[in-house]
This record gives C-alpha cells, structure tokens and sequence, in this order.
C-alpha cells in the first residue's frame, strides 16, 4: 500500500522519527504493540518496527537508525523528505505482548526502543504493569527520551548509559533478579545486548516460556547460532550499547550453540563449499566457500526473496526437503532448528555435501 511521509524528527543522534499516513484518504490497518512494516525503498526491502500507541490510528511511526555500514535502507531511508510517497506492507507481529501476563519488564538496546516503545505506551494505556529499562551508549543516542520523559511513561522507565560512572549501569542479575510465574520479560536490540540479557535470565532461572527476544541485526561470527528466537523487524540495525555488560552489537553471541549431531560429511565443513539441488527445476548450483546460497543462486540467474540478508526477518524460509543445513539465523526457534526442514538461505550453510531445496 502507499503512504505519504507526514513528518520526519531527529530524536537521536543518527536516529529520526518518520510518520506515515496513507497516500490516498484510506485508513491504515491497525496494528498490535511489537509489530513491523515492511518498506520498499528502490528494490530494497526493508523491516521497521512501529513505534507510536496502536491506539493511535492513521498514522504509523517509525524509527529508524542511519548506519554507517548500511547496505544502503537506513541512508535510503533518512534520504526521504515529508511528502514522499512510499510503498509498505501490512503490519505484521513475531514480537507481540502475552496478554495474561500480570506484569513485564521491557529491556531496549540502542535503536531496540522502538517496539518497546509501542508495547510501553499500550500497556500504559491499558492499566497493565510494566517497567522499562533502556540502554544506550550515551545521552545523545537515547532515542525519545522526551515521550519517556513525559507521564505515563516517566514513572515507570529507567535509562542506563554506558558512559555513566561505575556503579550506575545496568545490573542485568538485579534487574532480573526475580523471576515470577506471571512476569514476561521483552528484549530488543542488537545480538550482543540480546545474548547477555538472555544469559542473565537463565542464571536468574527465568521460564524460556516467559521470555520475548526481537533481533535488530545478527551477529555473522563463523558458524555461531544465536539462542532461541523468534524475531522480526529485521534491517534497523542497532549499535551495541557498549561496556556495562552489554556489549557492542554480536559481541557475546558467538558459541552459543554447537553443531547438531546429524551425520556431517567432512565434504561440508563449516564454511566449505557444497551444492543445493532445486527440487522444484531439478537443477544442481555449486556454493562455494565464502558464498551464501542466496549469491551462489542468484549469480545463476535465480532470485529468492530476500530483505535483511542477515537471517534476522525470515523473508527468504525455504523449506528443506534432503540434507542436513547448518543454520545460523536468529529467526528460527530450537526446536525448528533441530527439525532441519526449514532453512535461512540468505546465511545458513550445509552440513552435507549437498542439500535439496524447495526452490
């Protein structure tokens, strides 16, 4: 569908705020707190989490990070001026609140706010308990401070900043220190930030059941999964939030899983070359080492849809009829993984010398 830009505002250091409205006087689908839009941006795609109450209809607001090493949404992005007209997909939610939970805890890292933003402002609204707690690396790149700043959100937010004294950082273990039955707790950010939430949640005996995680970039370290994770929003690309324990963005998130115990030939090592046959021509491409399969086919002429390239937004899931994949996405949960019927092109390899693809 096509909206107009009705407004864009600096919030942050390399951080604006769009607003969008509909291009032609219909009304915007409505949205649920933690969802995404997809953005069209001459041949990209890109995902942004929806930032403002889902209250507040007509309007979608977005936040959205201008990268320095951006494959090139973000800076299409902030090259946008009110009045351009763009083409988007319907809202769409892997992030959503769990409705029985009697409170939640938000964590937000770097440009990671902006879901959390929309779930604080619902749950606000709604008469929910919450407490949200944001990171970044220093005041300039805290993004919406003044909305956070401003009733009903100030009484129940927390900002940490790395370059605050020793002492005054965030404690994920005194953070999460109480786990309860009937508390949910919701992370977004980059890996880094992710992975030591996730391992302060585990040492504090958090139920897997309780805790909501939402990727903004993957860490692309060798052959390293990320732990469990449904996400969405892929393409914003947060800055790690630094050294108070959370760690620049990917750091930390290596080695948090070992390869499976599927029969691995040693033709298919970890980053090796090894062949995908298309069940659906019945044609064999060579991938070779340094290659994702997503290049290796597309360098023949065929293309898979793709957004992120990262295995953080799950536009390319193809399923996975023979073979053994190595998957190093952060979209699939565990229990996907280990069924290897599915697969993240766009960054998983193989662990034989050959799978056979869907495609």
């Amino acid at each position: 569908m096509k909206v107009t830009l009705l407004r864009k505002l600096p919030v942050a250091t390399d951080i604006c705020m769009f607003e969008l409205g509909p291009a032609d006087g219909a009304a915007l689908p409505p949205f649920a707190a933690g969802a995404h839009i997809d953005v069209h941006l001459g041949g990209l795609v890109r995902q942004y989490s929806l930032c403002n109450s889902p209250s507040e209809a007509g309007v979608y607001r977005l936040g959205v990070q201008r990268e320095r090493e951006s494959r090139g949404g973000s800076v299409a992005m902030h090259a946008c001026e009110p009045g351009t007209t763009l083409e988007i997909g319907e809202p769409r939610n892997h992030f959503p609140l769990d409705p029985h939970a009697a409170h939640s805890v938000l964590l937000a890292g770097g440009i990671g706010i902006t879901p959390l933003l929309s779930m604080a402002l619902h749950l606000a609204e709604t008469g929910r308990s919450f407490e949200l707690h944001y990171c970044a690396r220093e005041p300039a790149r805290a993004a919406f401070v003044d909305r956070l700043d401003t009733p009903p959100l100030n009484a129940r937010t927390r900002l940490w900043f790395d370059d605050a004294p020793a002492g005054q950082r965030i404690d994920f273990a005194q953070v999460l220190g109480k786990p309860d039955a009937h508390t949910h707790l919701y992370v977004c950010g980059p890996a880094g930030f992710i992975a030591a939430v996730l391992g302060a949640a585990a040492q504090a005996g958090w139920d897997p059941a309780n805790v909501h995680r939402e990727y903004f970039g993957a860490a692309r370290v060798g052959a390293a999964r990320v732990g469990a994770a449904r996400v969405g929003a892929a393409g914003v690309g947060a800055a790690g939030v630094g050294a108070t324990g959370v760690g620049a963005a990917g750091a930390g998130a290596a080695g948090a899983g070992a390869a499976g115990e599927s029969e691995t030939s040693a033709a298919a090592t970890a980053d090796g070359p090894f062949q995908v046959s298309l069940a659906q021509s019945g044609r064999v491409v060579d991938v070779p080492a340094g290659t994702t399969i997503v290049e290796a086919l597309r360098g023949c002429g065929i293309e898979v849809p793709v957004s992120c390239e990262q295995g953080v937004c799950g536009t390319c899931l193809t399923r996975v009829l023979s073979g053994t994949p190595d998957h190093r996405d952060v979209y699939l949960t565990d229990d996907e993984r280990a069924a290897n019927d599915q697969m993240l092109p766009c960054c998983s390899r193989a662990l034989t010398p050959m799978l056979v693809l869907d495609l």
